[in-house]
C-alpha cells in the first residue's frame, strides 16, 4: 500500500463533492480525504502500488482543479 499526499485548490465541501465521483473511478485508490483546514487543501490518499500520482493529478485538472503531489520521505513530508 502507498499513501500519496497531494496539494491541491479543493477549498470546500462542495468541491470535495463534485470531484467524488472522479476519484471512485480510480479502482486503486483505497481511501481519501481532503484536509480542507490546511493552507494547501492537502489531498491524502491511500492505494494499491500501482497508482501513478500523474494519474490522480490528471483526473483532479480535468475536473477543473489544480493538484500537485508532494514529496514525502518516511511519511513526513518534504517541501
Amino acid at each position: 500500500m502507498d499513501i500519496l499526499i497531494f496539494k491541491t485548490n479543493v477549498s470546500g465541501s462542495e468541491h470535495v463533492e463534485s470531484v467524488r465521483p472522479h476519484l471512485h473511478e480510480l479502482h486503486e485508490i483505497l481511501k481519501w480525504n481532503f484536509d480542507l483546514l490546511d493552507e494547501e487543501f492537502i489531498l491524502r490518499i491511500e492505494a494499491h502500488h500501482n497508482l501513478n500520482p500523474r494519474k490522480v493529478e490528471r483526473v483532479l485538472s480535468n475536473a477543473g482543479y489544480y493538484c500537485q503531489e508532494l514529496q514525502t520521505f518516511s511519511g513526513v513530508q518534504v517541501v
